[in-house]
């Protein structure tokens, strides 16, 4: 490979899923505000119940039901 398409490579970012959301649209589902519902997202985090993961260069972290 030459330096021109291993450059590229690193820039593709990983997209997320449909079963990951972000704390905004678990929000609108819920009908909360998203300072509760990024309280709640961290606390089901901390039990296990629930993973968040960034994905990209995007500074949003994104949230989905822990795989058992």
């Amino acid at each position: 490979m030459s330096l021109k398409e291993d450059f590229s490579d690193l820039n593709k970012a990983e997209e997320p899923g449909p079963e990951w959301k972000t704390v905004s649209e678990f929000a609108k589902e819920e009908g909360w505000g998203d300072d509760y519902t990024r309280k709640v997202l961290q606390k089901l985090v901390n039990a296990g119940q629930y993973e968040s993961k960034k994905f990209g260069r995007s500074p949003l972290l994104h949230y989905r039901k822990a795989e058992k």
